[in-house]
């Protein structure tokens, strides 16, 4: 009830207000050093974002798996070029290069694709164990 009344109620008033006042007079004079400071290049700003190192970390992932799928579809791309020349034409050997192309292409998607599974039911299971 007593911060209810009215002389309570004014009281606040006058304390934000006289806050108020304080903070007005010293905006002026921190907003011309913050100037100052970006000025001469010596405006530094500490910006924390949580897990970040983490974030970074599955985007090289992501990077680094899109970069071995482009190199496997060139890799298939290229083999199956390889296996459609005749050998009648050409040398002989570039059709059986083009089928050892394709083999070892299909066994490092393979390999691919299993990794993003295994990486995917790791983070699964450490999520799991990190809310238990």
């Amino acid at each position: 009830w007593q911060r209810l009344e009215p002389e309570a109620r004014l009281f606040q008033l006058v304390q934000s207000l006289e806050e108020l006042g304080r903070l007005t007079q010293s905006i002026p004079r921190r907003l011309d050093n913050l100037l100052l400071l970006a000025e001469k290049g010596n405006l530094k700003v500490n910006l924390e974002i949580p897990e970040i190192r983490r974030q970074i970390q599955h985007i090289s992932i992501i990077t680094n798996r899109m970069t071995a799928g482009l190199i496997l579809v060139g890799m298939l791309v290229g083999s199956a070029i390889a296996m459609g020349v005749s050998p009648h034409d050409t040398w002989s050997v570039i059709p059986v290069l083009g089928i050892i192309g394709f083999c070892v292409s299909i066994i490092v998607g393979g390999l691919l694709v299993w990794s993003t599974f295994w990486d995917n039911w790791r983070t699964s299971r450490r999520k799991d164990n990190d809310k238990s």
